[in-house]
């Protein structure tokens, strides 16, 4: 994990794991990325959800089965992203 996690004023109590993408060597959106956690966390990827903020991770995610599908995203008012190609 980064020097930066977890940032000022998180706890990490309520974590069970902290996974990263050094393990897998594989990055966002690429799909083992996220198929790491699930296999890790022994979890059905259709159960999973992850929530974000980047378009690349919304995408990984929907390609990964997570949520069946459906990704949550935080809505927020940036600069902007670079198009995911699919």
């Amino acid at each position: 994990m980064s020097a930066c996690w977890p940032p000022p004023g998180c706890s990490t109590a309520s974590f069970q794991e902290q996974l990263d993408v050094s393990t897998p060597r594989a990055w966002e959106p690429a799909a083992a990325a996220y198929r790491y956690a699930t296999d890790r966390l022994a979890v059905d990827p259709a159960e999973t959800l992850l929530v974000a903020v980047h378009p690349w991770d919304v995408d990984g995610a929907r390609r990964a089965g997570f949520g069946g599908g459906e990704t949550p995203v935080v809505a927020r008012e940036i600069q902007e992203f670079v198009h995911v190609v699919g």
